[in-house]
């Protein structure tokens, strides 16, 4: 399991931004999952909406502080993401919705 926490970090950002860019390639590296070397990954959510953050650090115009930073200021909430069948089946149903 990979677990960032739940604040924003650039660890976190850069593994963000590793996992949403297909000509990524370093798989051996600590901030790739497109191998699954992590059955779970635990972090901050990063949804669409720093998608203009992350493309304003691709492109040179801020830092990955300043990336950082951005996000920090917003109300974060954390996800789990399941990424091998080991970990699905780990799951368990704990109750019944009515």
């Amino acid at each position: 399991m990979r677990d960032f926490g739940n604040i924003p970090s650039e660890a976190w950002a850069l593994f963000v931004m590793n996992n949403r860019n297909k000509y990524f390639t370093d798989f051996k590296s600590e901030c790739c999952n497109f191998d699954c070397k992590y059955d779970v990954v635990c972090g901050p959510i990063a949804d669409d909406d720093m998608t203009v953050l992350f493309r304003q650090y691709q492109n040179h115009m801020i830092s990955l502080e300043t990336l950082v930073s951005g996000m920090t200021f917003r109300e974060m909430t954390s996800q789990y993401s399941f990424h091998t069948e080991k970990a699905v089946g780990l799951l368990r149903k704990v109750g019944v919705l009515t």
